[in-house]
């Protein structure tokens, strides 16, 4: 359901219009409708009212962190931010303590440490929501948060559901002064065990070259930022050495966990794009999120951004080539492919799209794929071939018939 208006949605006495007016605003609501949806947070008598509230005012907030494109909260909103998420009993709604996500200061943590060791297991988790929108945002402050999480979880009183959350956003976050935390923490039984071996592998991970290898893709907003639109589209790929975007590239360089661009700050962290439930490298630079690309997106990212990718430095689209062929699955196959044929490497690119080709049931777009690497090695005829099949076995909007029918037409 979406609503004409969800200022006055929130007012309705349908408790379905109200929670549609809050999920509205958590796309495009801003400060001036915090007042309302925070009064809605802690008062509406629904509570799934309360927490669709608190989640529009908790987004909201995360719009003006000072990420890349973000206008930043002054002193006084942040004040005013804590105010709002501790106004009342955190039991009421632990949602609302989303809300000091937004803000990275002492004050903001030593409140969140007087309710860290809560009786109750919603309020912790609404402790861990907040630290975890908090520290894997692009402009985290990753030192100020290590130290208060180093005191929480030396507190032997802490839930060990708490801990092993905490534990886990060390891993996702980069947080390696608190290593011999999470050590401490695998010996406290199998289930913490498997929680900090993951933390360790990820804390290790960042110092590993192929960690920073592969794709990437931005759209301008910073984790856990809902937003009604992008406000970037786009790629890089990268390699331990450098990083690359269209038409340019600056070193990579690796050092004690963490990496610099340029010269400049990055930083990589496990995080789960919205809309999705799988957690994925991020990659931080400048206040901009890189999403990594998966292994079985990497044919789609190829397919949508091949004439992108034909721009970018040599070195760069052979570094792709390479990577992919790191991966597995039949996406990576695909891939590996076109980016043999974006790499210039004509004939390795139609000997794989033949082996492809010769399978039970091919995907016809491997057809239009063949018949352009097979133009451009002078074998018109059966370039013309395959791009009459795939014209035949297509309909009319599919991808890439345009391009095949303005080659066909080339060719002759």
């Amino acid at each position: 359901m979406e609503t004409e208006d969800p200022r006055a949605a929130l007012e309705d006495k349908s408790i379905a219009r109200r929670a549609a007016g809050a999920r509205d605003l958590m796309r495009w609501g801003s400060w001036a409708d915090m007042e309302l949806l925070v009064d809605k947070g802690w008062k509406d008598p629904s509570m799934p009212v309360r927490l669709y509230a608190a989640a529009a005012a908790a987004d909201i907030a995360c719009r003006r962190r000072g990420a890349w494109g973000q206008e930043s909260l002054d002193e006084l909103q942040q004040a005013q931010l804590l105010k709002w998420a501790f106004a009342g009993d955190p039991g009421v709604n632990p949602s609302m303590l989303m809300l000091v996500g937004a803000v990275q200061t002492e004050g903001a943590l030593a409140r969140l440490a007087r309710i860290v060791r809560d009786p109750r297991s919603d309020v912790r988790l609404g402790v861990v929501t907040a630290l975890r929108r908090m520290v894997l945002s692009a402009v985290a402050d990753r030192a100020l948060v290590t130290g208060h999480v180093a005191s929480w979880l030396a507190d032997d009183r802490l839930q060990d559901d708490t801990r092993a959350e905490l534990i886990k956003i060390i891993g996702e976050a980069g947080l390696p002064a608190l290593r011999q935390a999470v050590l401490s923490a695998r010996q406290r039984g199998d289930a913490m065990a498997e929680v900090a071996d993951q933390a360790l592998d990820r804390l290790d991970a960042r110092g590993r070259p192929e960690t920073w290898s592969g794709a990437w893709v931005t759209d301008g907003l910073d984790v856990f930022e809902l937003a009604l639109a992008p406000r970037a589209d786009g790629i890089a790929v990268s390699t331990p050495t450098v990083w690359a975007v269209p038409g340019a590239h600056v070193p990579l360089a690796l050092h004690d966990g963490g990496a610099t661009l340029g010269g400049e700050p990055a930083a990589i962290v496990w995080a789960t794009p919205l809309g999705t439930a799988v957690p994925r490298k991020a990659l931080h630079e400048g206040g901009r999120t890189w999403w990594s690309v998966p292994a079985d997106e990497v044919a789609e990212f190829v397919e949508a951004r091949w004439s992108q990718l034909a721009a970018m430095d040599p070195e760069a689209v052979a570094a792709l080539r390479a990577w992919i062929d790191t991966q597995e699955g039949p996406s990576a196959q695909r891939a590996g492919a076109i980016a043999c044929w974006l790499a210039g490497e004509h004939a390795e690119a139609r000997t794989r799209l033949d082996a492809m080709l010769d399978r039970k049931r091919p995907r016809i777009d491997l057809f239009w794929w063949r018949g352009r690497v097979l133009a451009d090695l002078g074998q018109a005829a059966d370039a013309r071939d395959d791009l009459a099949t795939f014209l035949d076995k297509t309909k009319g909007d599919a991808p890439f018939r345009a391009e095949a029918e303005a080659l066909l037409a080339e060719l002759g």
